[in-house]
């Protein structure tokens, strides 16, 4: 990872459902500050520790604060395709270790599991970036359903928040921006799943959209 055009983005993704956008990359609008802000943790889909990335993309750090160990993984299985990546960015921090999420998908859905490990109380925050038109509503205390996206059915995200210490967590969605070229922006929303735990923890994501593919079928 270098210190330049690097992106805090190890295990951020792309999720499409009947060819339309659902979980997206922001993309980036300039290269003044808001690039800063483009290649950090929040600006991707994935999880951040007590507020911080899991990569330092500055030169002011030592090297080893900017280098992390990955490894990546694939299989077949009752779940589905599955993808596990693996990285320890987090080992600046003296009480956190490795990091791993895995992605299964299958026809109806997709399923992310975050394993982070290490020991103490941290609040981990993960963040799923949507498109623009994207409408949302709460389904119960912790899922969400997602309307205006074109998908013909709206589509559902659930979220268990930890196996191992989760003490409290809140699902929420907050303003944010979406760059589909160099210099534009528009305006969506972001999904901010937010908990405290003690280490190590497990957390689950799923996103259900049965109800997509049965208004394909009918």
């Amino acid at each position: 990872l270098g210190p330049t055009h690097a992106h805090t983005d190890t295990g951020s993704f792309w999720l499409f459902v009947r060819g339309k956008p659902l979980i997206v990359d922001v993309g980036t609008p300039d290269y003044t500050d808001a690039a800063s802000w483009a290649r950090s943790g929040i600006a991707h889909n994935l999880t951040t520790v007590d507020g911080r990335d899991s990569f330092v993309t500055s030169r002011v750090f030592p090297p080893c604060y900017r280098r992390a160990r990955t490894s990546a993984t694939t299989w077949r299985d009752e779940n589905g395709a599955c993808l596990s990546i693996e990285h320890d960015g987090f080992a600046r921090m003296r009480s956190v270790g490795t990091v791993r999420r895995t992605l299964c998908l299958r026809d109806d859905g997709v399923s992310v599991t975050d394993q982070v490990s290490g020991s103490g109380r941290h609040t981990l925050t993960s963040r799923f970036h949507l498109p623009p038109g994207a409408r949302t509503e709460r389904d119960g205390k912790s899922g969400l359903v997602i309307y205006g996206l074109g998908t013909g059915a709206p589509i559902r995200l659930s979220f268990g928040f930890g196996v191992g210490g989760s003490t409290s967590g809140e699902v929420r969605t907050e303003p944010d921006v979406f760059c589909p070229a160099y210099g534009r922006t528009e305006t969506t929303l972001t999904v901010v799943v937010s908990h405290d735990v003690v280490l190590p923890n497990e957390s689950h994501i799923t996103v259900d959209f049965s109800e997509c593919v049965e208004s394909a079928g009918s």
